[in-house]
């Protein structure tokens, strides 16, 4: 654990639908190398303490930083998640982008963009879909198509997707 870690005196306890963790709340500094602002942030950072069967056992994660909305925040919505952190003091846009590649050989790939979009990693236009509730990263798929072909959903079947 870093030795410039304070201890905020919040127990934070999650579960989720494989495993649990539990830690405590705390803030740390964040460095961002690629940003000008190298002597980095102060973030909210919950700690892990214990955990079971979360994710990846013995993966000996020792924290995780927010990138959710406020309101699953934990221990409670007044705590500021990293992204908040990261607009605030380091004056980036709001908003992320994920490069989802999966394997690049025998190596996992892919890229999390924070305040922009790389756009050498994508062809084509960008299109922007709406939040559908600010709780997860939730979205509305009302059709997926498989090249040209569509699935012809009913939308009264429509999906929500989370990504948090």
């Amino acid at each position: 654990m870093s030795e410039t870690v304070i201890n905020l005196g919040f127990e934070v306890s999650v579960p989720y639908t494989q495993g649990i963790w539990k830690g405590f709340l705390g803030q740390d500094i964040v460095k961002i190398p690629s940003y000008e602002n190298s002597s980095g942030i102060i973030s909210n950072v919950a700690f892990i303490t214990e955990s079971e069967q979360f994710f990846i056992n013995g993966s000996h994660w020792e924290a995780i930083l927010g990138l959710g909305y406020r309101e699953i925040a934990k221990p409670s919505s007044s705590t500021e998640p990293l992204f908040d952190s990261l607009v605030k003091q380091m004056n980036i846009r709001n908003i992320f982008s994920l490069h989802l590649c999966g394997l690049n050989g025998s190596e996992m790939a892919g890229s999390l963009i924070l305040g922009g979009v790389d756009h050498s990693l994508h062809t084509g236009a960008l299109e922007y879909i709406p939040i559908y509730k600010e709780w997860y990263y939730e979205v509305v798929i009302t059709d997926i198509y498989i090249g040209e072909t569509s699935l012809e959903m009913d939308c009264k079947e429509a999906k929500v997707v989370r990504s948090s």
